[in-house]
């Protein structure tokens, strides 16, 4: 029983420790694009407080672009290599949010960066 509880709460722990790296990843990685010369200010404009689930879609150019128009989203369409559409989902009074993010296939890990701060509730000011 012991060794079981004790297991129990090292996988606790090491959840624990992989949130805060995640959560320490990308703080660092918003405020270096914040602090480069010529990046997007930022603003907050939602509080995530529900569940968040994310899905990423690496997709090629042309199916990239027709997810675009699908959105809503203008050109140019060439200049773009990633886009977020965050979601408050209600169903039977439990809330929660989804945050799908799209990648062109010459999106890099800063595109992917700059996308998962839009799933966190921000957008450009």
């Amino acid at each position: 029983m012991i060794d079981r509880f004790f297991r129990w709460f090292l996988w606790l722990l090491m959840e624990a420790f992989i949130a805060s790296l995640w959560l320490a990843c990308i703080s660092t990685a918003a405020a270096a694009e914040n602090s480069r010369a010529g990046r997007h200010e930022w603003a907050q404009v939602a509080t995530i407080d529900a569940p968040l689930a994310i899905l990423t879609h690496y997709l090629d150019r042309s199916a990239f672009n027709g997810v675009m128009r699908a959105n809503g989203f203008r050109a140019p369409y060439r200049e773009t290599q990633g886009f977020a559409v965050l979601r408050r989902i209600t169903s039977n009074g439990v809330v929660r949010y989804q945050c799908d993010v799209y990648l062109a296939p010459e999106a890099d890990s800063r595109v992917l960066e700059h996308e998962l701060r839009h799933c966190d509730g921000w957008d450009h000011q």
